[in-house]
């Protein structure tokens, strides 16, 4: 059975069970992944993968069921999941469908060629990867790995309330880990690049970064104790926020697991202005309002009003809060303004 067919069977069974409102999701793909070390391909692995995963209310509780199965009598197995999961529940929490939106945008994406390259392309490419990263620099003593893969997915949403949205992706991703020496020291570190198209996989890239990437580290010294101030990297800043990702998640503050729960609508983040902070202020002389943003210096455009944090204006703001007075040293003297909002 195809798939809408089953999805369309799904929902017009779990109808007819009393399971009302119901929603089905579908997730399928196709991955491909190939590994090189020492000039020889060291894993390759094909694999396709697919379900269908139901909610729905019976007796005013929610069950869920899922399959990997598409015909008749996975129909009636998640029609019974769904039942018998309801009618075990012991919970008083209210659980719900979302009926959906009125209308969802339409989100262009760029053309990805993941369904017509060959196999054979991605091994060569991933050979020239580890070739050149080992190649990269004297003091590149290993490559652990060199990795070309790729990747395609589809997910259906349909629910009984007419809620019928479908979306499709396909990427390649690549990957290389270098260990580096220099008399006692020694660094290891990678890069990662993604892209739609295979001609965005570009291994001399990959590799060069990769190895700037490890030499950086090389003898490196520790930082003596004290107070800094600190600019993260955008993959450093990716990394944090990716260890505090459960405080972040939805679903964990509906259900209390979050330092977010119960807190919809309040300002968590500091009162203080901050990189990325969206200043009113007023200027006490003139008496007039002006709004500016906080960047960093390389995203800086004052015609923007986008102001750098390294700036006398930027540096007099940071880490004050609404109702401060600033002092900002100016060619035509000290120029005062009073902080109206910070929004982030």
């Amino acid at each position: 059975m195809k798939v809408n067919e089953f999805l369309n069977e799904v929902l017009a069974a779990a109808k007819a069970a009393g399971i009302d409102p119901a929603e089905v999701y579908y997730h399928g793909g196709d991955s491909f992944n190939v590994s090189a070390l020492d000039g020889e391909i060291s894993d390759y692995k094909v694999a396709s993968s697919c379900g269908v995963s139901m909610r729905g209310m019976f007796g005013g509780k929610m069950g869920s069921a899922s399959t990997e199965a598409f015909d008749d009598d996975a129909v009636r197995q998640l029609i019974d999941g769904v039942k018998e999961s309801a009618t075990l529940l012991e919970t008083d929490e209210q659980d719900e469908i979302f009926a959906g939106e009125e209308r969802y945008p339409t989100i262009e994406k760029e053309e990805s060629d993941v369904a017509t390259t060959s196999a054979e392309a991605k091994i060569e490419k991933c050979l020239k990867l580890e070739a050149l990263a080992k190649a990269a620099d004297p003091r590149i003593v290993r490559v652990p790995s060199a990795v070309v893969a790729a990747s395609s997915s589809e997910v259906i949403l349909r629910n009984s309330y007419g809620l019928n949205l479908q979306d499709s992706g396909s990427y390649f991703f690549s990957y290389t880990s270098l260990v580096a020496k220099d008399g006692a020291s020694t660094a290891v570190n990678g890069k990662v690049a993604v892209s739609s198209r295979f001609d965005g996989i570009d291994p001399e890239k990959i590799a060069a970064d990769a190895a700037k990437e490890t030499l950086s580290q090389l003898n490196a010294s520790p930082v003596p104790t004290g107070e800094y101030r600190v600019i993260f990297r955008y993959d450093a800043m990716q990394s944090l926020l990716q260890t505090f990702w459960g405080v972040f998640s939805a679903e964990n503050a509906q259900q209390n697991l979050s330092l977010f729960a119960g807190k919809e609508g309040e300002n968590v983040a500091a009162d203080v202005v901050t990189i990325g902070s969206h200043v009113r202020v007023l200027d006490v002389d003139e008496d007039a309002e002006e709004e500016y943003t906080i960047v960093g210096s390389q995203e800086a455009n004052p015609m923007e009003c986008r102001i750098s944090d390294d700036s006398p204006f930027g540096k007099a703001l940071l880490g004050h809060k609404v109702g401060d007075i600033v002092d900002v040293e100016a060619p035509i003297g000290v120029l005062k303004y009073k902080i109206l909002t910070v929004e982030k």
